[in-house]
């Protein structure tokens, strides 16, 4: 008795374990499906970062193109003449540029747009200041510009340090009466301060992506629950039906599901009847079994009284027998006597 104790509630223990992991799945499918929302959430968000900022600097670009346009445009309707440089100092017909500020203030006043005229590779005229608030004339532009502008001879648009701080930029260059190249024009703007627009656009998709990425988490913890629940209703079912007890009810809401799990409820079911009805059968056979048994039964007592009759009958006859042989003989000895 107390073994076969043991391996119940070992089996009773098993069950339950199977039980516990069946709910498990309610977190393998959340689990899995936060790693797949988180995944597809972080490569959109990846892929729109990528493609604003590619965006922005696109129309950046054309931004400081039209900049840079604008301003040839009016520096020769304003200050007609060819440029020049004459000891050092950038002339556009008979005025001088060097150390003089009027235009570059006016030109980007209330913007965010840096500019700059250089003589040769050095600035004489600039918006751009040092930490201090001081304009960083007399100072030379990257290798990487002069190459481009004095050795390729062609304009520099893209990225460029400017103060060791990175920014968008547009040099192109300025060309005396003769064709020579003696000076360049500069507009720019400094990354940081476009990039003030990507950011709050990527916030606002990041806090898009996480509201998503919650309402993921809770709709695929709900959808595991739900499964999770099917399942385990299922395990129980069968773990009755394995011990024989087929009297339980299967749940109207699992039936009427249109998934694997309502799948498995309605084959659950459809096993319990049947089984219940192999049984019912075998309870109506073995009744009818135990009816002729009692019959039998009955039979063979009836023919063992008979037998015990006729047993007796046979030895009353036997006795009988007996004194008949006994008297024949007592007969035969008279006979014998008489002769």
């Amino acid at each position: 008795g107390c073994e076969k104790k043991n391996i119940f509630m070992v089996n009773q223990r098993k069950y339950e374990t199977k039980e516990e992991r069946a709910m498990k799945i309610k977190w393998k499918i959340a689990l899995t499906s936060f790693m797949l929302i988180t995944v597809l959430i972080v490569a959109i968000f990846l892929v729109t970062q990528l493609r604003v900022t590619s965006l922005f600097e696109e129309e950046t670009q054309k931004e400081l193109s039209n900049y840079s346009n604008m301003g040839l445009t009016i520096l020769d309707r304003e200050y007609p003449g060819a440029w020049s440089v004459i000891e050092g100092d950038l002339y556009k017909g008979n005025v001088n540029f060097s150390q003089d500020f009027t235009f570059i203030d006016e030109f980007t006043k209330d913007t965010n747009i840096l500019a700059t005229l250089f003589a040769g590779d050095t600035r004489i005229a600039t918006n751009v200041k040092n930490g201090q608030g001081d304009r960083m004339v007399g100072t030379p532009a990257s290798k990487e510009v002069i190459d481009r502008i004095f050795v390729e001879k062609i304009s520099y648009d893209g990225r460029a340090d400017i103060l060791g701080i990175p920014a968008q930029t547009s040099y192109v260059p300025l060309y005396d009466e003769t064709g020579d190249i003696v000076g360049m024009w500069f507009v720019g703007i400094f990354t940081d301060v476009k990039m003030e627009g990507v950011e709050a656009i990527l916030q606002f998709v990041l806090l898009v992506a996480v509201v998503f990425l919650l309402l993921g988490m809770a709709l695929s913890y709900a959808q595991g629950r739900s499964i999770a629940k099917g399942v385990a209703h299922s395990q129980k079912t069968l773990r009755a039906m394995e011990q024989g007890d087929f009297s339980f009810a299967i749940e109207e809401k699992f039936l009427n599901r249109k998934d694997e799990v309502g799948d498995m409820a309605r084959s659950s079911h459809h096993m319990k009847e049947k089984m219940r009805g192999v049984i019912e059968s075998l309870q109506r056979e073995a009744h009818v079994l135990k009816s002729l048994g009692v019959k039998s039964a009955r039979s063979i007592e009836e023919i063992h009284e008979n037998i015990q009759d006729i047993s007796a009958t046979t030895e009353e006859l036997s006795a009988s027998m007996e004194e008949t042989s006994a008297s024949s003989e007592e007969m035969t000895a008279s006979a014998d006597e008489v002769m």
